[in-house]
């Protein structure tokens, strides 16, 4: 952030968006999704990655000096159906992963597939909040 920062021109602008994982949530009654929640935050923070940064960027940008800083909060609600969809490409791209570092077993994995093909899709009561993102806008106020 502080590279892109020094890049500016005074009167520039810096504009990005980060989710918090740990805000990943849904109304409908599920295991896997606070498992796979969890286990891809402990794997991030396993290789270095931190998916829970959205809500620490407003400070960290203010922080930047000669900077004005807009921020907010936004939730990413999306049906059942849609998450069931984002969920098996998920697992396509993460099972493994989890599953060498020892996170989940193969058994764990074939028993969230089965749970993500077993969600009412088709009721309209519920949702999945897949990750509030944090949006944030930098103004360079003057040269440092």
């Amino acid at each position: 952030m502080e590279n892109m920062y020094q890049r500016l021109k005074v009167g520039g602008k810096l504009a990005f968006q980060e989710p918090t994982w740990e805000t990943i949530h849904t109304n409908y009654s599920s295991d896997f999704l606070n498992q796979y929640r969890d286990a891809v935050i402990k794997l991030g923070e396993m290789k270095g990655v931190n998916y829970n940064i959205g809500r620490s960027t407003p400070e960290m940008s203010r922080q930047l000096p000669y900077s004005f800083v807009e921020s907010y909060e936004l939730e990413n609600k999306i049906t059942l159906e849609q998450y069931q969809e984002l969920a098996r490409v998920r697992l396509s791209e993460m099972g493994n992963k989890l599953i060498s570092v020892e996170l989940v077993t193969e058994e764990i994995l074939r028993d969230w597939n089965k749970e993500i093909e077993s969600m009412p899709i088709d009721d309209s009561r519920y949702f999945v909040n897949v990750g509030n993102l944090t949006c944030v806008l930098v103004e360079k106020r003057q040269d440092n």
